[in-house]
C-alpha cells in the first residue's frame, strides 16, 4: 500500500485574480479526474 503526502495552501477566493480562479478551478477538475482514475484502477484490481 502506498501512502502520499500533499500539502496545500488555501486562499480566499475574493483573494484571488481571475486568471488565479481559472486556472485553480482546471486544476481542481485535473485532480478530481485522476482521483476518478485511481478509483477505477483500484476496483479493477
Amino acid at each position: 500500500m502506498k501512502t502520499e503526502t500533499r500539502t496545500y495552501t488555501l486562499y480566499q477566493t475574493t483573494e484571488l485574480s481571475e486568471e488565479s480562479k481559472e486556472k485553480g478551478s482546471s486544476s481542481l477538475l485535473m485532480v478530481k479526474s485522476d482521483e476518478e482514475r485511481l478509483t477505477q484502477q483500484e476496483l479493477n484490481c
